[in-house]
């Protein structure tokens, strides 16, 4: 989320950063309903739990549909499907009317800014989920398309606590759908949230570690699956990043890596700025850059090599692949994204398509909104 702005009409760009989870705590069974604050006495029961004992995670067998890329029980697929180019390139999408969310599309708080958007399509389905930032602190609201990403309407809130959430990363495994969250304070326990009734309603399951038993915070966290394990991945705002990993993915104790961190004093990438992409030999990672104010920027990394033990990134040459556009618009007032952009979610079209990326910018006085760019094959 936006910290404590850097104000400057020239930006260097903006890097990606991973969040994680860490320690380990109980299990929870907190049914939350969208746009309220408190769960019911009584939680119910979660549809999409196997109530049987089956202790085995494995890993979905269904085949994809080739007549549309997000398709099935697992979505992103991992390793992600192939594509003949990376979204490496990317501009502001010539379809889009930029911004295409705001402060001013929320309509069920006095919302200040709007950021984080992550995407989420299924079944040529596009969804976004984005915080809104209100009253001092984040909730988490969500957006639906008709047309393939390119234009927003605004639906509703469907996690509002009393605490700050934000950074909303939505992916389906094994037939159901996730969620994780930046929480407030930093220090707190990572949950997961499950949904109950997906897009609008989602209760949390468990939470899976505590970084406190590791002496040390994680923002802006991502979860991915490599190489037959989960992953977390996180940063905080000294520049490191820490990663945690687990067998299955809905239960407590999560073990922590043990170079952690495994990036130290790297402020131009350390904190997940967007989702992972999982390919077949490396990860594609986006990370904020904190150089000059936190951020400026997103910047790409490779992993190639990771392990319990082990961890390789090498930063993309195609770096920044989003910053401040130090630009006016046609009154002479800066663009939307005219000072920042800290947010980098691709979704791939198919092949001749390219990507659609959901985006965010700032215009220079803390007033984030939501954008669409696009990288063409």
């Amino acid at each position: 989320m936006p910290e404590q702005p850097h104000r400057r009409r020239v930006l260097t760009g903006l890097a990606v950063g991973i969040g994680s989870l860490s320690g380990c705590v109980g299990q929870v069974q907190e049914y939350i309903p969208a746009g309220t604050e408190d769960p019911p006495a009584d939680p119910p029961k979660d549809p999409n739990q196997n109530n049987t004992e089956d202790p085995d995670e494995s890993e979905p067998t269904d085949e994809p549909d080739d007549r549309k890329l997000h398709h099935g029980e697992t979505i992103p697929m991992y390793p992600y499907a192939e594509t003949k180019t990376d979204p490496l390139n990317p501009q502001s999408d010539p379809d889009a009317d930029n911004p295409v969310l705001t402060a001013a599309d929320v309509d069920d708080v006095d919302a200040a800014y709007v950021y984080d958007p992550f995407l989420f399509v299924e079944d040529d389905e596009w969804h976004m989920f984005f915080t809104v930032r209100a009253d001092g602190r984040g909730r988490i609201a969500y957006a639906k398309s008709d047309d393939e990403g390119v234009s927003w309407e605004y639906d509703r809130m469907v996690l509002n606590l009393r605490n700050h959430v934000s950074f909303p990363n939505v992916f389906k495994w094994d037939g159901s759908y996730y969620m994780t969250v930046q929480q407030s304070p930093r220090e707190s326990p990572v949950s997961l949230y499950k949904a109950n009734s997906f897009p609008h309603e989602w209760y949390r399951t468990v939470e899976l570690f505590d970084p406190t038993d590791y002496d040390h915070g994680m923002t802006d966290r991502s979860l991915f699956r490599w190489d037959g394990r989960w992953w977390c991945i996180g940063g905080d705002n000294r520049g490191d990043t820490y990663l945690y990993y687990s067998d299955e993915l809905d239960r407590s104790g999560w073990e922590p890596h043990e170079q952690n961190p495994v990036v130290s004093d790297r402020p131009a990438g350390a904190r997940p700025g967007g989702r992972p992409i999982v390919r077949d030999s490396d990860v594609l990672m986006f990370f904020r850059s904190l150089v000059g104010g936190f951020g400026s920027e997103i910047n790409a990394y490779r992993i190639t090599e990771l392990t319990p033990s082990t961890y390789e990134d090498s930063v993309h040459p195609a770096s920044p692949l989003i910053s401040g556009t130090n630009r006016l618009d046609s009154e002479g007032e800066p663009e939307w994204n005219a000072d920042r952009m800290h947010q980098f979610d691709p979704w791939y079209l198919g092949e001749g398509d390219g990507w659609r990326i959901a985006v965010d910018g700032d215009d220079g006085t803390d007033n984030w909104s939501i954008g669409i760019y696009r990288v063409s094959e």
